[in-house]
C-alpha cells in the first residue's frame, strides 16, 4: 500500500475486527443459550441426528468446496512464483497446472490422513494461525523496512517484528507438537 494517509485503512480494519468480534460473541452466546455447557468441542456434533445435522454438514461441505480455490489462491501464487518464475524458476511456466494439481492432491491427502476435525482444527491453528498472526507480519515488516519515525523507533519496531517471528515459530511449534502428542 502506498497511501499518504493510512487512516482510512486503519478505520476499515478496525471496523472489520469490531464486526467480527460482535458476530463471534453473538454466535457464541446463541450456542451457549441453545446447548448450555453440553456443547461438543465440534459444534456440528451437538446437532441432533436428522435433517438439521445433515443440512449443517452439507452446508459446511459446500462452503468449504466453493471457498477452497479462494483460500488456496495465495498458496498457489507463492508456489508458482517460486517454481515457475521466468528465468529463475525450476519448472517451465507452462507447468503451473501440474503444480496446482500437486498442491490440491496434498491438501486432499492431508484431509484423508487426518479425518478427525478437532485434530485438523488444532493443526491448522498451530501452523496457519501462528504464521498468519505472528510470523508473516513480522517477516513482512522486516522485509519492507518502512522509513517512518526516528531511528530509535525504527529499531524498536524491528525488535518487535523479530519477537513476533520468534514467538510465532515457538508457539506454532509447541502447538504442533502438542497436537501430534495428544492426537
Amino acid at each position: 500500500m502506498e497511501l499518504t494517509d493510512p487512516a482510512p485503512f486503519y478505520s476499515v480494519v478496525s471496523a472489520a475486527y469490531a464486526i467480527t468480534a460482535v458476530l463471534y460473541l453473538f454466535i457464541g452466546s446463541f450456542a451457549y443459550i441453545a446447548w448450555g455447557e453440553g456443547v461438543d468441542r465440534v459444534v456440528l456434533e451437538s446437532f441432533p441426528e436428522g435433517a438439521l445435522s445433515n443440512a449443517a454438514e452439507i452446508a459446511l461441505g459446500l462452503v468449504l468446496a466453493f471457498s477452497f480455490s479462494l483460500q488456496m489462491t495465495p498458496v498457489f501464487h507463492i508456489f508458482e512464483n517460486l517454481l515457475h518464475a521466468p528465468g529463475t524458476g525450476w519448472l517451465p511456466p507452462a507447468a503451473w497446472p501440474a503444480t496446482r494439481s500437486v498442491i490440491v492432491a496434498l491438501a486432499a491427502l492431508t484431509g484423508y490422513a487426518v479425518p478427525d476435525m478437532e485434530v485438523m482444527v488444532s493443526l491448522t491453528g498451530a501452523v496457519a494461525f501462528s504464521a498468519i498472526g505472528f510470523v508473516l507480519p513480522g517477516l513482512i515488516y522486516l522485509k519492507l523496512q518502512p522509513e517512518h519515525g526516528s531511528r530509535a523507533a525504527r529499531r524498536f519496531d524491528r525488535c518487535v517484528a523479530l519477537v513476533l517471528v520468534i514467538f510465532g515459530f515457538v508457539g506454532g511449534s509447541i502447538g504442533l507438537v502438542m497436537t501430534i502428542i495428544s492426537g
